[in-house]
């Protein structure tokens, strides 16, 4: 008996590195994708306790067992680390990486610096085969930081003529812009805010739409034609593999998934403003 409880014990130990701690076992979480996550990851015991909580927390509002029934990569980039911000917290693959030296700043996010820097998430819809489809698809970026250019909050196209488009604009003149598997011309609502937490859809192969902080801005008609294949990047274009429009923005969390309902996407903001809230970085535009 003793040596039962012994064992179980070691599993849960961790090993002090400046103050922090290398999760080098299951901590006794309550989510499989928390340990994942989190394996072999230096974190303090807070923060760990933290992502466990909106990992359950988002189950628990969208309905779902498991991150992989809704989302293919998800990034907390306002994290304790760079390297935990980077990491896809759905499953071991498609880790973002670090182009140019964007700035990350702990708690916050990373930001570009409008000429070079910004952040591959590794994450092409059309190799990655998952949840993210030709006629379902979401994916939602947010940004702590104000401001208009013309630059790409969150996007990647097929090719030059602009197939298999997906991306967000969110501030370019006096308009927000989205494209979901769609082509150049993109769907377009009045927006001057740049702050929040922005969400594109496509909702069938006719239709797609956008939301700000959980509330329906637009629905419009924009007919697919492809399934994007290249990488998203964030905070640049990703054309075939050719970086442009750089942003200057900062942003604290990306994820890229599965069409939602209306109130699901409601509810999956309000897990995003309670993890920043709990970080103490919201933002109330």
């Amino acid at each position: 008996m003793k040596t039962i409880l012994f064992l179980t014990i070691l599993t849960q130990l961790a090993l002090p590195q400046n103050g922090k701690m290398l999760l080098l076992f299951d901590g006794g979480y309550k989510n499989a994708e928390t340990t994942l996550y989190l394996t072999g990851q230096t974190v303090t015991p807070a923060q760990a306790t933290r992502i466990d909580n909106f990992i359950t927390m988002l189950k628990d509002s969208l309905g779902i067992t498991s991150l992989s029934s809704k989302f293919d990569a998800m990034y907390l980039l306002a994290n304790e680390s760079a390297t935990l911000g980077l990491r896809n917290l759905v499953k071991r693959s498609s880790d973002a990486t670090a182009v140019n030296s964007p700035t990350f700043t702990q708690w916050e996010g990373f930001t570009g610096n409008g000429t070079s820097s910004y952040l591959n998430s590794n994450y092409n819809p059309t190799s990655a085969a998952g949840v993210f489809t030709l006629n379902s698809a979401s994916m939602g970026i947010y940004s702590r930081t104000d401001g208009a250019g013309n630059w790409q909050d969150l996007a990647g196209r097929t090719d030059g003529a602009g197939a298999g488009f997906s991306g967000i604009t969110i501030t370019y003149g006096l308009s927000l812009y989205i494209r979901m598997n769609s082509n150049n011309a993109g769907m377009s609502v009045t927006n001057t805010v740049g702050l929040g937490f922005f969400i594109a859809t496509r909702i069938n192969s006719d239709s797609v739409s956008i939301y700000r902080n959980g509330i329906k801005l637009s629905e419009q008609t924009k007919t697919t034609n492809g399934l994007t294949n290249a990488n998203i990047f964030i905070g640049a274009l990703n054309t075939a593999g050719v970086a442009s429009s750089y942003s200057t923005r900062q942003y604290s969390f990306v994820y890229f998934g599965s069409d939602l309902t209306q109130t699901q996407y409601r509810m999956l903001n309000n897990c995003v403003e309670w993890y920043m809230d709990d970080l103490n970085k919201v933002i109330i535009p």
